[in-house]
């Protein structure tokens, strides 16, 4: 695969977390002698700081070796120092190879992500869910997309993650301007150009990139094997994103009375969305109410155009068209999915004519850890033995697995 020069992005020597009006420092690994835990980023190049898509904008404005006028608020004073930009650590691995490649897509430098267990003839291709974060993270000590690709690797899987428009690498606007349809355009534009280096391709549509395997699959049926489908979104988005606002509430502790509560008033709110008529910051200055959905990141940065395109997609129907190998997931320990609507929807596609449909069903939450908090390894099992299966039909493999 070609890889075009590009500049890798800059790094203050510390990762960063929002909050309600401002965006404080989270970690210190570079420019210790300034910067502490628990600061607030009070301007960069005295240009105020209120948000965290406005100081990653800043600073990818400018290179490594260039150095940025900064002043944080700590213990209520303001203090001030020029700090040198660095350039972002690439993630790394003793048991494989990874590969940041590029490509262009309407004047757009994209990246993508590779793990090279192995030179094979395929890859593993991840449709990521909802959120718009950086797939390339290798600071964090946990992120469920690198991680699942980790474990896959390590059983001799190649995969490929796309940085979406305006993260990491990737330029763009924020990835919240950008509609569903636009996504599904820029995947299916990765997909060409993985192909192009004479890949074939297993999809995985993780929780709403699921919703995306039908498309892509029709437009790439020569290149596409097989798909895989976790936790997705089956009957309509109103019913899935009041699960999800429950599935947040849980996660952040909140109690059970009050998480109901929440799902009743989250309604009315998930209607004015999904009209579609006006944009989520507009419908939150008309209702003061809603503002807490959209500092939560319920959202994911998305605007109404996202969920209206999404409204309109008939998932059941693709599915069926698609006659190719499926390998569909439930996570049991996911407390926005409901169990009996997700086994009628495997059970409706089950009964077309798909060449192979395998359903499983495992006790892992949506980040795919089970109850120690562990990539599940009977989980990993199960969708490299799927993949072996497709494989071994199709193209010679070069081993790996363990």
């Amino acid at each position: 695969m070609k890889t075009i020069n590009h500049h890798r992005r800059s790094f203050l020597g510390c990762t960063f977390k929002a909050e309600k009006e401002n965006v404080k420092v989270k970690e210190v690994y570079l420019n210790a002698s300034f910067f502490k835990q628990e600061d607030t980023i009070y301007s960069i190049q005295n240009e105020p700081i209120e948000s965290m898509y406005q100081l990653e904008a800043i600073i990818k404005k400018y290179h490594a070796g260039d150095s940025l006028d900064i002043t944080v608020v700590r213990n209520e004073k303001y203090i001030s120092q020029n700090c040198i930009l660095y350039e972002y650590p690439r993630e790394s691995s003793s048991l494989f190879d990874i590969e940041y490649d590029s490509f262009i897509y309407k004047n757009l430098f994209i990246e993508l992500l590779i793990t090279k267990p192995n030179d094979n003839d395929f890859v593993l291709f991840l449709l990521q869910g909802i959120d718009c974060s950086t797939i390339d993270t290798p600071l964090l000590s946990k992120n469920t997309y690198r991680d699942l690709m980790y474990s896959l690797s390590n059983f001799g899987i190649p995969t490929v993650r796309v940085e979406l428009f305006g993260n990491g690498d990737s330029d763009g606007y924020k990835c919240g301007k950008y509609g569903f349809n636009d996504i599904i355009d820029l995947y299916d534009a990765a997909m060409h150009h993985v192909v192009a280096s004479g890949k074939k391709l297993i999809l995985f549509g993780y929780s709403i990139g699921a919703l995306m395997v039908p498309s892509l699959v029709n437009r790439n049926r020569e290149s596409v094997l097989a798909a895989i489908i976790f936790d997705t979104m089956i009957f309509g988005p109103k019913d899935y994103f009041v699960k999800n606002k429950i599935r947040q509430d849980i996660l952040r502790g909140i109690p059970k009375d009050k998480i109901m509560y929440n799902a009743r008033t989250f309604d009315s709110f998930i209607e004015i969305v999904l009209d579609g008529k006006h944009s989520i910051n507009d419908i939150v200055k008309q209702n003061p109410q809603y503002s807490t959905y959209v500092e939560h990141g319920l959202f994911a940065g998305h605007d109404t155009n996202y969920y209206h395109e999404l409204s309109e997609i008939d998932f059941l129907s693709g599915c069926k068209s698609i006659s190719l190998p499926l390998l569909l997931l439930i996570g049991s320990r996911d407390c926005a999915i409901d169990f009996k609507q997700h086994l009628f929807f495997f059970d409706s596609i089950s009964s077309t004519e798909s060449d192979i449909i395998h359903k499983e069903v495992f006790s892992i939450d949506h980040s795919f850890r089970n109850e120690t908090g562990s990539i599940d390894s009977e989980c990993i099992k199960c969708i490299c033995d799927f993949i072996f299966e497709i494989v071994m039909k199709h193209i010679p493999f070069d081993g790996g697995r363990e």
